[in-house]
């Protein structure tokens, strides 16, 4: 196994630790208050039930935005929406994944899980994946086989989130949101006994991000959100091997990264109008600024506008 590969194949299984401890960690307080939250009740007829406290009505539907909060929807709910898919298969875990990779055939999945839920906070923790093999887009057939046999070129997201968020009365918000995201890239090619071509290219990012809502009314919400740029880098590999004809080999490996220091600090300012109906969700706004880019979370170096827009329905 190359260089390339072999950081690679550590560096993925350095994410599954993170992320199971990370898992761990979560869900020992989640436990814990779904224990707490249980509370025995006798009934005259001697038949005992768990009654569970319920904060749902302490927040309005105009403050019920996963996106943005670290809201947990309830169990058994399913959604569809213009950019993603979502099911809550129990009250402390929901799972999304984003409809636009799969056309690529890039798998990809987010798990929600809160952390802590009462009438004023809200406390969860957001990770998940996505593969993308770029070999898979080839048509089917000998060519693309032999291709696919002596080549690689897969793409790698992983975001881990923690989300905090406190509501301020009936009519406003305050949220802070921690945001790394890791993306990999992989390829390489193997010609057979001659040359050997390995490459890997990554970058890590994680943003501290704020946001500010006032409730218009019960489902309409208006947001500020503020996301600010803690650390970016970015690092790559080339490894390669030439076989000579009197048996030797040359090898040749280049390693390269930068900590993008002048990216630094860029911040970007964003507005958000937000509509929650009985089984309608819909938000509309933009991003100016060194905004981190879609998916990848990379904040480019020069300010851009990115205009955000989703319409879904839950049932």
């Amino acid at each position: 196994m190359c260089s390339c590969h072999r950081q690679l194949h550590d560096t993925f299984w350095c994410n599954i630790f993170l992320v199971t401890w990370w898992l761990v960690l979560c869900t020992l307080p989640v436990f814990a208050q779904e224990t707490i939250a249980e509370v025995p009740v006798e009934k005259t007829d001697d038949v005992i039930e768990l009654v569970k406290l319920d904060y749902s009505h302490a927040w309005h539907p105009a403050f019920q935005w996963q996106s943005e909060t670290a809201w947990q929807v309830p169990k058994g709910e399913f959604y569809i929406g213009s950019w993603r898919l979502g099911y809550a298969p129990l009250n402390k875990l929901s799972i999304r994944t984003t409809m636009f990779p799969w056309i690529l055939k890039g798998a990809n999945a987010t798990f929600r899980v809160p952390i802590y839920q009462d009438a004023n906070w809200l406390i969860g923790t957001e990770f998940g994946f996505l593969r993308l093999d770029f070999l898979a887009l080839m048509p089917e057939g000998e060519e693309a086989d032999a291709i696919d046999e002596a080549a690689d070129a897969v793409l790698y997201i992983n975001p881990l989130y923690l989300n905090l968020t406190r509501r301020l009365g009936d009519r406003f918000l305050v949220g802070a949101s921690l945001r790394h995201n890791q993306v990999t890239f992989s390829g390489g090619v193997d010609s057979g006994e001659e040359v050997e071509v390995s490459g890997a290219a990554a970058t890590t990012n994680t943003h501290l991000r704020w946001q500010f809502a006032v409730a218009i009314s019960d489902r309409w919400s208006f947001w500020f959100i503020r996301n600010r740029l803690l650390k970016q880098d970015v690092s790559a590999e080339n490894y390669n091997v030439i076989s000579l004809n009197n048996g030797g080999q040359i090898e040749v490996f280049l390693d390269g990264s930068s900590d993008l220091a002048n990216y630094e600090n860029a911040t970007a300012n964003g507005l958000r109008l937000y509509y929650h109906g009985k089984r309608t969700e819909m938000m509309g706004g933009f991003d100016i600024g060194q905004a981190p880019i879609y998916m990848v979370g990379f904040v480019p170096p020069e300010k851009i506008f990115l205009p955000y827009f989703s319409l879904g329905w839950s049932f």
